[in-house]
């Protein structure tokens, strides 16, 4: 089955809204609400939970990447909302949700592993009034090296030191299953490898979770 974007995201399965309902590790620290807007981090408040958006930076996406979109359309769609054919940049985002007594970073962005656009989490981080010894919990809606390359620093090592990283089983044994990895393409090769190394630096602090899990 060829890879796709949509195919890892349907696979995953993942529910925030139940998955944070059922982390129990204690939080490690606290950070306050605060309503000031700051560059790389936008604020909403959504009872009494704060969601802050985190912008890691941004890649350039053709349509090539979408599957089933014949060119011809896609300059027809870009025509219709007065953009130029070809690539359209789009925003990679990781989101910090504060608990009042909890961090939890939903995806973690990119590290160094995309290019120069990409791997501004730490400061987007910083920029919200947050230090990564401060996140109790990493919720990993899947292993796309732009959700989840970000949770090592450019050296490999593990950047939240407090943190339990939360993944689907589902999508946990996928990348690391050895017969998937050697069915992928040349170019999708560096995912597994990703993926497995996250895990790995986090190896005592993973959890999979699975089906109402």
């Amino acid at each position: 089955m060829p890879l796709s974007r949509r195919h890892f995201l349907a696979g995953a399965g993942l529910t925030g809204g139940t998955l944070l309902a059922n982390v129990s590790v204690p939080a490690l620290a606290r950070a306050p609400l605060v309503d000031a807007a700051t560059l790389g981090a936008l604020r909403r408040n959504v009872g009494s939970v704060q969601v802050t958006a985190l912008l890691d930076g941004y890649i350039d996406i053709g349509s090539e990447l979408v599957i089933g979109l014949a060119e011809a359309d896609a300059e027809r769609l870009a025509e219709a909302s007065f953009q130029k054919p070809g690539p359209h940049r789009a925003p990679v985002n990781a989101y910090l949700i504060n608990l009042g007594d909890r961090l939890v970073l939903v995806d973690a962005g990119t590290s160094d592993s995309m290019g120069p656009s990409l791997g501004r989490l730490p400061a987007a981080i910083e920029a919200a009034g947050v230090s990564p010894d401060q996140i109790d919990t990493l919720l990993i809606t899947h292993m796309h090296p732009d959700h989840i390359n970000g949770v090592l620093t450019p050296a490999g090592q593990a950047l939240f030191p407090n943190a339990e990283l939360i993944v689907t089983a589902a999508d946990y044994a996928f990348w690391h299953d050895d017969a998937n990895m050697n069915r992928a393409p040349d170019g999708a090769r560096p995912f597994f490898i990703g993926a497995r190394q996250a895990a790995a630096a986090y190896a005592n602090r993973v959890r999979q979770v699975a089906g109402e899990g």
